[in-house]
């Protein structure tokens, strides 16, 4: 799975590293002449300022993205954050400085799919990850929420009980107690469902600040989990599981 396209900014020019939601092998690219980019009112008014840079103003946009794939040729809706950014041009006889407009996104329409989610999965487990990746870019809490939500399914899945009969009346068994009674036969994968509840836990809490790429650190570990689960069992790198779990949340270095 490759992160660093989710992480960076995007331009009107050149391929993005987006895959395409629809035939998930072709990259994106902004749609010609579809980029509608202009400053906001707030940022308008600081012009006066003499302080004031070009690139410290506040810009929202709106663009189309096709995949260059001929046989898709998918379009996906996108606005967000523009930056301006310094851009030097050493080629010529001497520099040349210009204003380039970046693009942080915060809303995919259809949304990006972060990494592949194996046709084995079940629907419901799959359908918490598809909102997972809807709120990826503008609302990281509630991204991790949802895996959250779709690794209780995962347990269901596996027939892990949720609930306990106490007195005549029934608890619900937390997801910390519901992945200690995991059947032996996935002790290993254990790290990785820890390592995913505790994005997810760190995602309930107003109180924590969870990044983008706290959540790509779940999904990276979420894309590990599904292929011991639902396809194969043999042996994975658990690394990153490992260092959720040293920091019982967001890895903090």
């Amino acid at each position: 799975m490759d992160t660093e396209p989710y992480k960076l900014p995007f331009q009107e020019s050149g391929l993005t590293g987006f895959l395409c939601p629809r035939c998930e092998k072709g990259r994106l690219r902004v749609k010609k002449d579809t980029v509608h980019c202009e400053e906001t009112q707030k940022s308008r008014t600081q012009h006066a300022n003499p302080q004031f840079e070009p690139d410290s103003g506040e810009y929202v946009y709106c663009c189309l993205l096709e995949c260059i794939n001929e046989v898709c040729e998918e379009v996906v809706a996108s606005t967000g954050i523009g930056v301006l950014s310094l851009d030097v041009d050493f080629q010529a006889d001497s520099p040349r400085e210009s204003y380039v407009t970046s693009f942080w996104p915060q809303y995919f329409s259809p949304w990006l799919k972060v990494f592949r989610v194996p046709e084995e999965t079940p629907l419901d487990v799959a359908s918490e990850i598809d909102r997972s990746f809807a709120l990826f870019f503008a609302d990281p809490p509630s991204a991790a929420n949802h895996l959250r939500i779709a690794l209780e399914r995962i347990l269901t899945c596996l027939k892990v009980r949720r609930y306990n009969n106490s007195k005549g009346k029934r608890h619900i068994v937390r997801l910390h107690d519901r992945i200690g009674l995991l059947p032996p036969r996935y002790e290993k994968e254990k790290d990785l469902f820890l390592a995913i509840k505790w994005i997810g836990n760190a995602g309930s809490h107003s109180e924590e600040k969870l990044s983008c790429d706290d959540v790509l650190h779940a999904y990276t570990v979420m894309e590990l989990l599904l292929a011991e689960i639902f396809i194969s069992r043999h042996a994975r790198p658990r690394s990153l599981a490992k260092s959720i779990n040293k920091y019982k949340g967001p890895i903090r270095i």
